[in-house]
């Protein structure tokens, strides 16, 4: 949650120090950094956790992963910048290679946050884990407008700004994780990490690669400053579901916890619970979005497009809870392995759905057609939960009420596509949802009482 917040409070000042092409070129390396610190990371932060607990060694190994793991890291990391003028154009024409290289730099220091990261998470030092956090949050942001601010407005100018404060709060998280216990250094013992971790990454990878792969696309097919667009409605109509995932926080421990024979309707019940969530946050979204997307985006945001664009990104939140449901059964299994599979497939049909939807849209709603990128991809993730939780031997979650709110958050979402342009039938629309809602709480409440009395 800090990052959007953090972006949120200095997204409209960049938008409107670098303007629109500008713009679109720190939309580049953020995509870029997010993606690189997911596959930098090699699968280890996992690792660093459980053998935290479980393995000989204990913290001392998990230690030495993250001062091994940090070296890979960088050495990664500059390998992979500096040749990024030989691959960057053919991604991202038309972006100052810089930018992009700098990305690339900028990841890397978040791989390692996320190494130091694992290492408090294990020791329940949530304190640390925090601040850590915090820091990771606001000063590459903050280091990266300042640099805008102090000399010649540019993307490039803003990417090395992110990219030292990400190296900062690198170095202050390996001093934090060591500190905690002395590294026990063994090449091995990494490298085996490294292959237990590695499959997971594939599944990882797919929701960063998802705005990297498409900032690519909108780039050649309709320039930097309709990317940068895009990344704004991405950056703000995700937001659904990252609060979804906050939730599930709590959802997955109270489901994993549960009595086997009793654990089919606890989920059913609590779907419609979750369900009513993401409702309520749609709901909550497409009012606020005519207001909160103009004045992040600014110049960025040339027209109403972005706003309904955003509302098609928040309509994910709907199937990522059907998603949720699944996956939590797929875990109990301890089959994860067909995740490895699925996810990326799942991203790869959703690209290749919201590229064709955007060349296939008239000009002007080509935005629509390339952020339906986003709920058509938890849409198949939804889809393969139910196929996944049976290759775990458990019936899937039994999801029909939920279904009925989850239907009316998709209504709430493809309205305001509709109805932004025109505010009191969207508030209309919204009203009704609310009330819909607000009659399947009581219809649930009154049947959850009856059970209980009976």
């Amino acid at each position: 949650m800090a990052p959007i917040l953090i972006l949120l409070l200095v997204t409209p000042l960049v938008t409107r120090v670098l303007g629109a092409h500008e713009y679109g070129g720190v939309a580049v390396s953020i995509s870029v950094y997010q993606l690189a610190s997911v596959a930098l990371a090699l699968g280890l932060p996992m690792m660093v956790t459980r053998d935290a607990l479980l393995a000989d060694g204990g913290f001392n190994r998990a230690t030495g992963y993250v001062a091994i793991g940090s070296i890979l890291v960088v050495v990664a990391a500059a390998a992979v910048a500096g040749t990024a003028g030989s691959w960057g154009p053919a991604m991202f024409p038309g972006v100052n290679q810089l930018v992009v290289a700098m990305g690339v730099v900028a990841g890397g220091g978040l791989a390692i946050v996320t190494l130091g990261q694992a290492v408090l998470r294990a020791a329940g030092r949530v304190a640390a884990f925090v601040s850590i956090a915090m820091l990771a949050a606001m000063l590459p942001p903050v280091v990266g407008l300042t640099l805008v601010l102090v000399g010649t407005p540019s993307a490039a100018r803003y990417s090395i700004g992110l990219a030292v404060g990400y190296l900062i709060a690198a170095a202050v998280a390996v001093a934090v994780s060591v500190r905690h216990a002395a590294p026990a250094l063994s090449w091995r013992s990494t490298w085996r990490a490294i292959r237990v971790g590695l499959p997971a990454v594939p599944h990882s990878l797919a929701v960063p690669a998802l705005l990297t792969v498409m900032m690519a696309a909108v780039i050649r097919l309709g320039g930097v400053a309709e990317a940068g667009q895009m990344q704004v409605a991405v950056m703000l109509g995700s937001a659904v579901v990252t609060v979804l995932n906050a939730v599930n926080n709590a959802w997955a421990p109270m489901v994993m916890q549960a009595p086997a024979d009793e654990r089919a309707d606890m989920l059913a019940r609590s779907s419609v619970m979750v369900a009513a969530v993401a409702l309520v946050l749609v709901s909550g979204y497409v009012v606020l979005a005519p207001f909160v997307v103009p004045l992040v985006g600014g110049p960025a945001v040339a027209d109403d497009l972005p706003v309904r664009a955003s509302a098609i990104v928040a309509m994910a939140g709907a199937f990522h809870v059907a998603y949720l449901a699944n996956i939590h059964l797929t875990f109990i299994s301890g089959r994860t392995w067909p995740l490895a599979l699925s996810t990326p497939l799942a991203a790869a049909l959703a690209v290749s759905t919201g590229v064709l939807c955007g060349i296939a849209f008239p000009s002007e709603y080509s935005l629509i057609g390339y952020t339906l990128v986003w709920p058509v991809f938890y849409l198949f993730q939804a889809v393969a939960s139910f196929g996944l939780a049976r290759v775990g031997g458990l019936e899937p979650a039994r999801l029909g009420r939920a279904s009925a709110v989850l239907g009316v958050t998709c209504v709430v979402a493809l309205q305001a596509v509709v109805l932004i342009p025109q505010p009191f039938w969207s508030f209309v629309v919204v009203g009704v949802a609310a009330l819909v809602g607000a009659v399947l709480w009581l219809i649930l409440r009154r049947a959850g009482n009856r059970v209980a009395s009976a």
